[in-house]
């Protein structure tokens, strides 16, 4: 089952601000979640763009919706959902009549597409939405509120709308939580990681540290240049990490000689912890920021050949080389994880991954 977690309210409230800093907070934690706008693309362009009779828009909107969810599987986190049909459709243009309407329809979406909602309701002073929506250089449309008596009138009806003046089910039927400003962002962060935990297999880690091993052949500018800003990542999430040289060059590198005692949630579809659950950890950090940056334009198969991104960055190193047949990359991965100190350990040569190991011991 999709959650969906919908920041609800008009233009000028923070929406795309929030969302922005809950991508900032969950990559913290390490929770790889999807993010979106709604409507967006082409059925936002086409809701702006075409003069649609208000059954059309509502078709448009939903239109959009089904098309993200048919691309999600876990969590989504979105500027925007059903409920601003209600408002924007229904109750903007004096049409409560379709409220019933546009409640069964939505009820019956959430059965068939098999998800869930959440709404995080913004529940901003219209004073203080409006005099941003002109204060900050954004591109009004139809949709927007010009007035200030008409943005009130739409902060109200949001207010009404959550309070569940109109007796609607799919209203009544989700957890519902009230942002007043930033104050409020530990608490949401924290109300979000806890649904998710409820209803996903996550596993919190900590103390981890990653230490890595390799030939001094391997030290190259562009080398330096990867590894310095993988310790550069690792050191803002909190990390533990080192890196060292062997054969006839000995030296060490270390980031964060004292980390950060943070937990990590690996959000992941095992059932139980295992070296599949640990590469989500690392990939999440890595894969879209790092792998993407150095390796854009090379094939993927390195992915395949060395297990994950993560051991991959590596194995490119391996592969850059003329000569790789004598080279071999030592990897460990150290953390706690349910009372019980993990070590993951690796080989990589230019065969792939190999002597690939897990030990645990009880945490002293």
């Amino acid at each position: 089952m999709v959650q969906v977690f919908a920041i609800e309210g008009p233009d000028g409230v923070g929406k795309t601000t929030l969302i922005k800093h809950l991508k900032n907070e969950f990559s913290r934690y390490c929770l790889w979640l999807n993010y979106t706008a709604q409507p967006s693309g082409e059925y936002r362009k086409k809701l702006i763009d075409t003069d649609l009779s208000i059954l059309e828009q509502i078709a448009v909107v939903k239109e959009s919706r089904l098309d993200i969810l048919a691309k999600v599987d876990d969590v989504l986190i979105t500027d925007r959902w059903d409920a601003s049909a209600f408002i924007y459709q229904a109750l903007r243009n004096d049409r409560k009549d379709l409220l019933l309407n546009i409640d069964r329809d939505v009820m019956l979406e959430r059965k068939i597409c098999n998800y869930e909602v959440n709404y995080i309701y913004m529940d901003i002073p219209p004073l203080t939405s409006f005099s941003r929506i002109f204060n900050d250089d954004r591109q009004n449309n139809k949709f927007d509120s010009i007035k200030f008596d008409q943005h009130v009138e739409l902060c109200n009806n949001y207010k009404d709308l959550f309070s569940n003046v109109y007796n609607l089910d799919s209203i009544r039927s989700v957890n519902i939580f009230s942002y007043k400003g930033d104050e409020d962002n530990q608490t949401l962060v924290n109300w979000i990681r806890n649904k998710i935990k409820k209803d996903k297999t996550t596993f919190t880690v900590e103390k981890i540290k990653l230490q890595v091993k390799f030939p001094s052949k391997l030290i190259t500018d562009r080398a330096n240049e990867i590894l310095t800003d993988m310790g550069n990542i690792l050191n803002e999430k909190g990390f533990m990490y080192t890196f060292s040289t062997f054969l006839n060059e000995p030296k060490e590198f270390t980031y964060k000689n004292t980390y950060i005692d943070n937990a990590y949630d690996i959000l992941s579809k095992n059932k139980e912890l295992s070296t599949k659950s640990v590469d989500d950890l690392f990939n999440t950090v890595f894969f879209s920021s790092l792998y993407n940056k150095y390796f854009n334009n090379v094939k993927m198969i390195p992915v395949y050949k060395y297990n994950n991104a993560f051991f991959s960055i590596f194995g490119q190193l391996i592969d850059s080389l003329e000569d790789s047949s004598d080279v071999k990359i030592d990897i460990r991965i150290n953390f706690r994880y349910n009372k019980h100190d993990h070590m993951v350990f690796a080989n990589l040569t230019n065969r792939g991954v190999e002597n690939l190991s897990w030990s645990k011991t009880k945490a002293r």
